[in-house]
């Protein structure tokens, strides 16, 4: 009986990890779209480890000043968010995905409408079977 117990203890522990892992948003680098949403969400979150970890090539503090406001010389009380549109895979090797970045906050006075997002196009690479981020570029 006591068996019974602990092997049942031991299932339960084992659903709860599973659990957390899979709810925390942890880095899918098995497909394009889940880079795309762990870039995304890291990119939200300020998290300059993640963005590295999920980057091809770039270093934390490569990254630390891509997301940081005013490393991209935004004036203070602006923020930058970002959303991820459709994901599509062109090859084995290559994909891409529709991000918008957007600023809110204290937007300046008589700025046009719309001209507060900006379309971007978020590129991916399949290097030993794991998926990348090479760069993330506006779409002109």
């Amino acid at each position: 009986m006591p068996w019974i117990l602990a092997g049942g203890g031991v299932v339960v522990i084992a659903v709860v990890v599973v659990l957390i892992l899979a709810l925390s948003g942890g880095s899918d680098t098995s497909s394009p779209e889940g880079v795309a949403e762990s870039a995304v969400d890291a990119f939200n979150n300020q998290d300059a480890d993640a963005i590295a970890d999920l980057s091809c090539d770039a270093t934390e503090s490569d990254v630390d000043k891509s997301i940081d406001p005013e490393a991209m010389g935004l004036p203070s009380g602006l923020e930058v968010s970002a959303e991820l549109g459709e994901v599509t895979k062109d090859s084995d090797t290559e994909a891409s995905a529709k991000v918008t970045l957007t600023l809110s906050g204290d937007l300046p006075e008589g700025m046009p409408e719309g001209m507060n997002s900006q379309e971007m196009t978020l590129k991916m690479s399949n290097k030993d079977d794991k998926w990348c981020v090479d760069d993330l570029v506006p779409n002109i």
